[in-house]
């Protein structure tokens, strides 16, 4: 295992444990919240395996398979940082245990993505995902608004796997409880960054877009935190523009500060929001890229939104050959 990667698990180790230990000390009704014995000595054997774990790093044992001493899989270990066996040692059995355990997830995982896209008058909107291993970390969602306007998000865990696919379910209960209560978007991000700010220490971040369409005035309000900036066909203008992300991925700092923007939408435009997946698809050492997308959006802008990501991911497949990360693509069309 290379040391950066062994200095992540020990600054998260060390986190996780400091935590508990603090929390354990604080006032007695430990912010109202009883924890009977059982519980008590769950928590308490958390920590001791934290320790372990942390004794571990220093004398060069972390990750390592009992059976043959290589480094375990580290995803794996971000899954379960005690794992001290290769998935080759596995038996039949466990392997068909694991196995059941990712389709499981991985149903859960696509159970929680919206079954159809919002109502909209005058606006059409489509969006698909496809993860690149049997579950993955985009995420996209629609959501209410305090000032009821129509909330959309997309976003992608620096990671992937079984770790980001169970976070992207906690972003999605979050999101949907934190949504109608935010006064805007950036006090949104604000709030969904405290809250997974001690989440993300096995993960490293979440890129998100998060926006509010008013249909009545026809605006987008914004805010991006640290995500691919979507593309905005402005058919007025015959051009694209790019919605720059304005303040950092969630989990970065402990106090971020995020800015919101709004454009206003008319006829014709085109508002395309996607993951990296798509736009770092390769072939031959070269991406798909930002060029050939405003290309493809330029070119077929007439298109509806569900036309639009068909054809769109079968150029980019095409281009590519196949994907090697998860893709998501959200396409929104103003009649």
């Amino acid at each position: 295992m290379d040391g950066q990667t062994l200095d992540r698990f020990r600054r998260a180790l060390n986190d996780n444990r400091d935590t508990l230990l603090q929390w354990l000390e604080s006032e007695p009704d430990r912010k109202n919240v009883h924890l009977d014995g059982e519980d008590e000595s769950k928590v308490l054997q958390m920590i001791s395996e934290l320790k372990i774990a942390l004794e571990n790093i220093e004398h060069g044992d972390f990750g390592k398979c009992t059976v043959c001493g290589d480094d375990v899989n580290t995803e794996l270990l971000e899954y379960d940082f005690t794992s001290s066996m290769c998935l080759s040692h596995y038996s039949e059995e466990q392997m068909r245990t694991l196995q059941r355990e990712l389709e499981l997830v991985s149903q859960v995982h696509r159970d929680l993505l919206p079954c159809k896209t919002p109502s909209l008058p005058g606006i059409e909107i489509a969006a698909h995902t496809e993860s690149a291993r049997i579950v993955g970390g985009d995420y996209y969602d629609f959501f209410d608004c305090r000032d009821h306007t129509q909330g959309i998000a997309i976003a992608d865990v620096m990671d992937k796997g079984l770790p980001a696919s169970m976070l992207m379910a906690n972003l999605q209960a979050s999101l949907r409880i934190l949504g109608p209560e935010a006064e805007t978007l950036d006090c949104l991000a604000e709030r969904l960054n405290r809250l997974f700010r001690r989440n993300l220490n096995l993960i490293k971040f979440i890129s998100i877009f998060l926006g509010a369409i008013d249909v009545r005035s026809k605006t987008l309000m914004y805010c991006n935190a640290g995500h691919h900036p979507p593309l905005w066909w402005q058919a007025s203008s015959k051009s694209v523009k790019w919605l720059a992300p304005t303040g950092p991925a969630l989990g970065l700092t402990a106090d971020p500060r995020f800015g919101s923007q709004s454009i206003q939408i008319a006829a014709g435009d085109v508002l395309l929001f996607y993951t990296d997946g798509l736009v770092e698809a390769g072939s031959n050492g070269e991406q798909f890229g930002e060029e050939r997308l405003r290309n493809y959006v330029q070119n077929n802008m007439r298109q509806s939104p569900e036309a639009m990501v068909k054809g769109l991911l079968s150029t980019a497949r095409q281009f590519a050959g196949r994907f090697t990360d998860d893709v998501t693509l959200m396409a929104v069309r103003i009649k």
